[in-house]
């Protein structure tokens, strides 16, 4: 994966976007070296978390096992020069169950994300994320979650954990 410098900072933002969703790893070469990552309270990380390239990478190896099908839709883009600011609505299908959601089930967050671009990469990324209730689809029906739920690892992000 190549960062191209001719690539206006919302081009970069978009495809960096598309690198989660595609998951060939080329989603951390976006990234500085120095990066700092803050991710605000929300339901899957109570405290929110800060993190380096290193707690990123081991972040998504976590979230690549417990999610698949990665969706961002991009509801708005707004650039100013190096900083992008962006308004995602984020969808994944669980590898294993979370709350009151089966393995299977879609979950969903609506994103706004943050980031400050230097040199081509990204040096800054701040996500308030808000998820959608972690309850069952209406269809299907009563569920017992009890044997396997998410939890987050020490780099905040989710991980199955067997009860």
């Amino acid at each position: 994966m190549v960062v191209y410098f001719d690539m206006s900072n919302l081009a970069r933002t978009k495809a960096f976007l598309r690198s989660f969703e595609t998951r060939d790893g080329s989603n951390l070469h976006y990234y500085a070296p120095d990066v700092v990552q803050r991710e605000f309270p929300n339901q899957l990380v109570k405290a929110g978390a800060t993190r380096d390239l290193t707690a990123m990478a081991a972040g998504r190896d976590a979230g690549i096992k417990a999610v698949r099908d990665e969706r961002y839709a991009i509801a708005s883009i707004i650039e100013q020069g190096d900083e992008v600011a962006v308004e995602v609505t984020w969808t994944a299908t669980l590898n294993v169950p979370l709350g009151a959601l089966a393995a299977g089930d879609v979950m969903t967050a609506h994103l706004g994300m943050f980031l400050t671009w230097r040199d081509g990469k990204i040096v800054s990324q701040r996500n308030y994320d808000c998820f959608e209730p972690f309850e069952a689809p209406a269809s299907a029906g009563a569920r017992d979650a009890g044997a396997t739920s998410i939890s987050t690892n020490a780099a905040g992000e989710p991980s199955s954990q067997g009860s």
